[in-house]
């Protein structure tokens, strides 16, 4: 994944990151940070797992989930900078948050 990272010149995350895990609450919790980050200036990235409806719920910038031709062009982007190189779904997802942190210039 690293290498497909670094051609992609993605290979860090936004320099701020927090993870939100539990049985309940994981959804309130993102969105009530998103919100006072926001309010406080800082330019906010939100990535959330599992998606409920649509898979572009689980990207939001700015408190806006990217559409939907965002996300093609993300994964078309991993996909021509992989070549020959095997990625995970999970591996693809995490070059896509480094993608979008990078792109959107976030904080958080």
């Amino acid at each position: 994944m690293s290498q497909v990272a670094a051609r992609l010149g993605v290979l860090k995350p936004a320099p701020f990151v927090f993870t939100v895990a539990g049985t309940n609450g994981k959804g309130t919790t993102c969105r009530t940070l998103e919100s006072i980050l926001m309010a406080a200036g800082y330019k906010v990235g939100v990535y959330s797992s599992p998606h409920l409806v649509r898979y572009t719920e689980r990207v939001r910038v700015q408190g806006q989930e990217l559409p939907e031709s965002a996300h093609t062009a993300s994964f078309a982007e991993i996909e021509s900078a992989r070549g020959d190189i095997s990625l995970t779904y999970s591996s693809t997802v995490r070059c896509r948050r480094c993608g979008c942190s990078s792109r959107h210039n976030l904080t958080w």
